[in-house]
């Protein structure tokens, strides 16, 4: 019974101490989260340093990048002034980045450029202003700009915006590439354009293009210079409507039988020195001499044929007798320019003319002995014969026709040596059956019109592209109203996709196109009063309905007798000129209202020198009406007047601006009080006239803005303070924790220690074991260990009371109060609801914390005799309420001493989106109120 009793007492000892430290380890539990708080503050603010050396050199390198750039990179503000620009700028445009960094845009720009780039500037604002565009967009502008040395420069510009954070602009950046090269280079394009079509409308022999289509009436011709039009009677215009082979060819025979010539070109034969009979307009007969070849068979997926047309009507026309016949030949043979040639089918000569020797230098003679094959280059030669087989195959079939020709290019050997290129029109001499008897040839030197025909066709492929990819829109019109050609960029300018889609859309120019029809017909008037329409200003419909503005030029082409054949001009979009000017006119027209109406006060000055010419006082020469309402100064009272014969007390910083103004013409910006009128005043002065006898000054009232500044100044010093006052709480709070733990707990433990030990010895010892003594020891102990599970809870409660966490934040006040009752002896009444309020935790913490420093500050300073706390839910708010009886303070003048304590309570509300509101007056006591958005279905209640 003795060892049971012993071991029963022994086994709630250790119970105890199981107890105890279970409880001391939650406590260091306490304290170290303590410690991680602080080394967590502590590791923030390392990042944070971190985070700054980082952005520093990240700035070093993207300065270095931008520094070393060949292009110019810019920055502007909002009021197109520049704040940054690269040392590139020395090298393209040879000023200093000094020097530009004072110069205003347009004193950069050519006019015509500050226009349009201010017309730009415009609508990206208007852009910005609605919101809809891409922030992220970009846009790119050519504009001309002034050397330092006079000369003009151009310079490619990529523009973006600069933002801030939440996407508002700020700034406008970008990057300036010099194209000066490339613009002359388009400039001699155009005029080596212009030279072409000079070229095609002055030769002296037709030229026209065609290409077919599958439409009536087949064949559409694109070129059709002015002897073409005198050559058939026909205009352009008029063949693609009734169709060339229904106005040249009426008669049926002649009609197919153009159709199978053409039928070669469709199967990419050329044909050169044909004859053609055709019909003129005028209803004669006509023979024409035509060479056709192609080019240009890629750019659009078409067969471009090219014909040269003489017309031949005088040479052909036949002679009245077989003698005349006989001797014109004769005549026309032996005084030809071109070479006559007749050979039997060995290929033996048998008649030469003596053309040949100014063809080729040997005489007919010469010519007579000499095999052919001496008068050709090896290659022409095997050209000429396999043209020979193939006419002799040919003649062999049913569908040869007797009276064809064919033409050959070849080259011969003239008798120096050196080969010459000829064209070779070869047909057939026949005995009276019909059979081939002879070869008949007629050899005409194409030298030049090689020449001419290769610089033609370099000269059209240069000057195509240029007018295809011309940014100027260009076009040729009928005087009916029809267009006969047009450029891409014409096409666009209405909408079209290209240039054959309007020109089959648009068969009523002046019904179609203009705004206002009698615009076309007068310039159509001025073209056929005086040939030429300059820089006229008209308004178009766009395809889709909408209106726009051009800038069109144009001049009447006429033939030989005058006629028009078409108008040629050219066209430029000045929409955005016009809408520019437009908004001019408007601020032309508003800028007195504006300056009337400026919200901000304005003043122009009269600059005062001495006799040194040193700036000394400025006289009001005008004010407007916000000057007057901010000031109290009049115009009738300050004008003629200089500014310390109005306020004589005016601090000389302001003259002393002033003058730097007045004198150097740079405009500056300051802040400044103003004794007499006690006020801050944002001020704006610049000089807008080149000399220095006025200046304007622009004055902001800013005197309640710098009273939010020095109140948000002395917000954060409050809240310096205030992280220092919770520093040294947080300290306090732990050596108050320290003293505890080692006065009371320390001395509690040691008691117990003390006694374990005496029982341990008295237990090892059986001869001397008093067990009445040892129950009075374990009693001891037991008393010991309650005295510290007391304190240990009470260090525990005090940090953060278990109730909260347990029951909520309603009964955690509950218990708040009742402490406060028992501690302070003063009357306290806590008001809250029945049942439970279910909350985040740190909103529970927030409100617990708040209701307990609002008591703690009761005890401090109020000196209250009775204590309302009162927690109510309703109508999606939470209030709480702690009211006290006590001395109470000035809400405006609060004790220093409360001070941290009332503004701890409104940084806390803040943090869960609540507000505190501290109602004090001397000797009425304090009522603090904590307000908070909460949404419950919680029902209210409350008990004593």
């Amino acid at each position: 019974m003795l060892r049971s009793r012993e071991r029963e007492i022994m086994g709630g000892s250790c119970g105890v101490k199981e107890k105890l430290a279970e409880e001391l380890t939650i406590l260091r539990r306490r304290v170290g989260e303590l410690e991680r708080l602080d080394t967590e503050h502590k590791l923030v603010l390392s990042q944070q340093e971190a985070q700054l050396e980082s952005l520093r050199k990240s700035e070093s390198k993207y300065r270095l990048m931008t520094e070393c750039m060949t292009d110019i990179v810019w920055t502007l503000d909002t009021d197109l002034k520049t704040t940054y620009v690269s040392p590139s700028i020395t090298k393209i445009l040879g000023f200093t980045q000094e020097e530009r960094l004072g110069q205003d845009l347009s004193e950069v720009l050519t006019p015509k450029s500050h226009r349009r780039i201010m017309n730009t500037y415009a609508q990206e604002m208007a852009k910005e202003r609605v919101g809809t565009e891409d922030p992220g967009r970009s846009v790119l502008m050519e504009a001309e700009y002034y050397h330092r040395d006079g000369h003009t420069v151009w310079l490619e510009n990529l523009v973006c915006a600069i933002r801030d954070s939440n996407g508002k602009l700020v700034g406008i950046h970008g990057v300036s590439r010099d194209i000066t090269k490339r613009k002359r280079a388009e400039d001699v394009l155009c005029k080596e354009y212009s030279f072409r079509n000079a070229v095609i409308d002055n030769v002296a022999e037709g030229i026209c293009v065609w290409h077919e289509t599958e439409d009536y009436p087949f064949i559409k011709l694109t070129i059709w210079n002015g002897p073409m039009t005198e050559i058939t009677g026909y205009t352009m215009e008029e063949i693609n409507r009734l169709g060339w082979y229904q106005t040249l060819y009426p008669e049926p025979e002649l009609q197919a039988k153009a159709i199978k010539r053409l039928k070669k070109i469709r199967q990419g034969k050329e044909l050169h020195a044909e004859e053609w009979d055709i019909t003129h307009a005028d209803g004669s007969k006509c023979v024409l001499s035509a060479s056709f070849s192609f080019f240009d068979k890629s750019h659009d997926g078409l067969v471009h044929v090219m014909a040269i047309v003489r017309n031949v009507t005088d040479v052909k026309q036949p002679l009245t007798t077989l003698h005349e016949r006989r001797a014109l030949y004769r005549l026309l043979a032996e005084n030809a320019t071109d070479v006559i040639w007749t050979a039997d089918m060995n290929l033996q000569f048998t008649y030469v003319t003596p053309s040949v020797q100014k063809l080729l230098g040997f005489t007919a003679e010469e010519v007579m002995v000499m095999p052919m094959s001496q008068l050709y280059t090896e290659a022409s030669f095997e050209k000429a014969m396999q043209a020979f087989a193939e006419e002799m195959e040919l003649e062999g079939s049913e569908n040869a026709d007797a009276t064809r020709t064919r033409i050959v290019e070849v080259e011969m050997v003239r008798k120096d040596g050196k080969s010459v290129p000829v064209e070779k029109n070869v047909s057939f001499l026949r005995d009276p059956a019909g059979h081939p008897a002879g070869i008949l040839s007629i050899v005409r030197d194409i030298s030049e019109r090689k020449l001419v025909e290769g610089a033609l066709k370099e000269s059209e492929e240069r000057y195509r592209n240029i007018f295809e990819n011309a940014l100027l829109g260009i076009f040729q019109s009928t005087p009916t109203g029809v267009y006969l050609r047009g450029n891409l960029a014409f096409a666009k300018m209405f909408g079209y996709s290209s240039q054959e889609e309007m020109i089959s859309y648009v068969t009523d120019i002046e019904n179609q196109l203009y705004a206002n029809p009698q615009d076309r017909r007068a310039i159509k008037e001025a073209l056929e009063s005086h040939g030429i329409a300059e820089d006229v200003v008209v308004e178009m419909r766009h395809r889709q309905g909408y209106p726009f503005w051009i800038s069109l030029s144009a001049r009447a082409v006429r033939n030989g007798r005058g006629d028009i054949l078409y108008y040629s001009g050219t066209a430029l979009d000045i929409t955005e000129r016009k809408c520019a000017e437009e908004k001019l006119r408007l601020i032309a027209e508003e800028k007195e209202w504006l300056l009337k109406s400026m919200t901000n006060a304005f003043a122009i000055f009269q600059s005062v020198f001495d006799e040194d010419d040193r700036f000394v006082s400025c006289r009001f020469e005008y004010i407007n009406d916000s000057y007057e309402r901010i000031t109290g100064v009049t115009l009738e009272e300050a004008h003629g007047k200089t500014i310390y014969e109005v306020w004589p007390e005016t601090e000389s910083s302001w003259i002393e601006n002033f003058g730097e103004v007045a004198v150097t013409g740079n405009p500056r910006t300051f802040d400044s009080f103003h004794g007499p009128t006690g006020k801050y005043y944002h001020s704006h002065v610049y000089r807008p006239w080149d000399a220095a006898e006025r200046f304007c000054v622009i004055f902001e009232d800013i005197t309640d803005h710098r009273k939010i500044t020095d109140a948000l100044i002395q917000s954060h010093e409050q809240m310096r303070a205030l992280a220092g006052s919770l520093r040294d709480i947080r300290e306090e709070e732990r050596k108050r924790i320290a003293r505890v733990i080692h006065d009371e707990m320390g001395q509690a433990l040691t008691g117990i220690k003390m006694d374990l030990t005496w029982v341990q010895h008295q237990l090892a010892d059986h001869t001397k074991t008093d067990w009445q003594e040892i129950f009075a020891h374990f009693e001891s102990m037991k008393d010991l260990a309650d005295v510290t599970i007391r304190e240990m809870r009470r260090i525990i409660a005090e940090l953060r009371p278990s109730v909260l966490d347990d029951l909520g934040v309603a009964a955690a006040i509950d218990w708040l109060g009742e402490d406060f009752r028992n501690k302070t002896g003063v009357k306290c009444r806590v008001d809250i609801p029945e049942e439970e309020i279910n909350m985040d935790p740190e909103m529970a913490v927030t409100i617990f914390r708040i209701a307990q420093e609002a008591l703690t500050n009761i005890v401090r300073h109020a000196r209250a005799t009775s204590v309302d706390v009162a927690l109510r839910v309703g109508d999606g708010n939470l209030v709480l309420e702690v009211i006290d009886n006590g001395l109470g303070f000035s809400a405006e003048n609060p004790p220093k001493t409360g001070s941290f304590g009332l503004l701890g309570m409104r940084e806390r509300a803040l943090a869960i989106g609540g507000v505190v509101d501290i109602k004090s007056s001397p000797g009425r006591g304090t009522k603090v109120r904590l307000s908070v958005s909460f949404d419950t279905q919680t029902v209210n209640g409350g008990h004593t």
